[in-house]
């Protein structure tokens, strides 16, 4: 659980500059920025953690267990995927 939260922490750090500097272009300094960037990954995260556990409740009453874990994995993955570009574009970086 340590370790997790580290590299959760670490992840979130490095993406915010490669997001900032990389993706969005946005150099102006800001600590709006990271703060608004630090909240959408708090809210992504909730995100994320509740469509995989609701995903695993309802896919396993119609795939195998194993099957419902992964499928539940990729839809959240890919739902934080969604949450996270779309706030740094229209919220966090936006110009």
């Amino acid at each position: 659980m340590i370790a997790k939260s580290i590299s959760f922490l670490f992840g979130t750090v490095v993406a915010f500059f490669y997001n900032k500097y990389i993706t969005f272009k946005a150099p102006e300094r800001s600590h709006m920025e990271l703060v608004k960037f630090f909240t959408l990954y708090i809210i992504s995260l909730v995100f994320n953690v509740t469509i995989n556990r609701v995903g695993i409740a309802w896919i396993s009453n119609i795939l195998p267990l194993k099957n419902a874990i992964l499928l539940a994995f990729l839809v959240a993955t890919f739902m934080s995927v969604i949450i996270n570009f779309c706030g740094q574009k229209f919220w966090v970086f936006k110009k």
